[in-house]
């Protein structure tokens, strides 16, 4: 995860806000009772300050020199530098643990989730992946289609990842639908479904993992290719529906493994 981001990080924080709607749904799913609570691949800690601003002691654990160097400090936050599967804290230091949009750079999955569960003592673990395999069709794809394939190898099915949750942690999970409205503020990769000039721009392309991963030719060759379209109207042509929907299932799901005490 570290080289990855420490490429792209430099306008990462241009591009990736915490969008409030999703950080509802966050705190929704640690519950009432949760009070410190450890973030884990955090980046720039977007996520991290908007649980401490709702009343959370928030612990941000990120592997990136790049990305910690552009995290705001915040009362209620503290950084730390350290991996998913050697976390730098010691057993039941916290509440409960969160993961968003990181989980499929860890290069081993199952020690991450054990570290998971032994920082937190069994407690809640509430994780936001991507899957591409059960997102609606859109427009991604037909120009991108490099990028999107990388998307597809990096990431697990939610099924086999739902299986892993309960194969490693020994618990249940419950997993949910998070629909990405047309103006989401945390602009991951599909997030950005509708607004496709974004896609023309170097600097949000850059602060994307997804394209980082993908051969920088086949990409230029589609931004033109894109461009074109918009100009020409082709594109409006060939998505009339883009513009009329507020909301896409572009793949994003929330897992909660609920703590041993509930």
């Amino acid at each position: 995860m570290t080289p990855l981001y420490d490429r792209i990080g430099s306008g990462y924080p241009r591009y990736r806000r915490p969008d409030a709607r999703l950080v509802k749904r966050l705190i929704e799913a640690l519950g009432p009772t949760v009070r410190a609570v450890v973030d884990v691949g955090a980046g720039t800690g977007k996520y991290a300050r908007a649980l401490a601003s709702a009343g959370l002691r928030v612990t941000a654990v990120e592997p990136s020199s790049r990305m910690l160097e552009q995290a705001a400090l915040h009362p209620g936050v503290t950084y730390l530098a350290g991996t998913a599967e050697a976390l730098p804290l010691a057993t039941a230091s916290a509440d409960a643990a969160i993961c968003v949009i990181a989980m499929s750079h860890f290069p081993d999955v199952d020690l991450a989730l054990r570290e998971m569960d032994r920082i937190t003592s069994r407690g809640t673990i509430v994780n936001v992946t991507i899957d591409p395999r059960v997102a609606e069709p859109y427009w991604f794809p037909d120009y991108f289609p490099e990028v999107a394939a990388a998307n597809l190898a990096r990431s697990e099915p939610i099924g086999a990842l739902e299986a892993r949750f309960r194969r490693v942690l020994g618990r249940s999970v419950t997993t949910s639908v998070i629909p990405i409205p047309a103006d989401f503020e945390d602009l991951f990769t599909g997030a950005a479904w509708s607004r496709p000039e974004l896609y023309l721009e170097e600097s949000f392309r850059r602060s994307a993992a997804s394209f980082a991963l993908a051969p920088a030719t086949s990409t230029e060759a589609a931004v033109r290719r894109l461009e074109r379209d918009l100009v020409s109207g082709a594109f409006a042509q060939r998505y009339p529906a883009l513009r009329q929907r507020t909301a896409w299932d572009v793949g994003l799901r929330l897992m909660r493994v609920a703590p041993t005490s509930e």
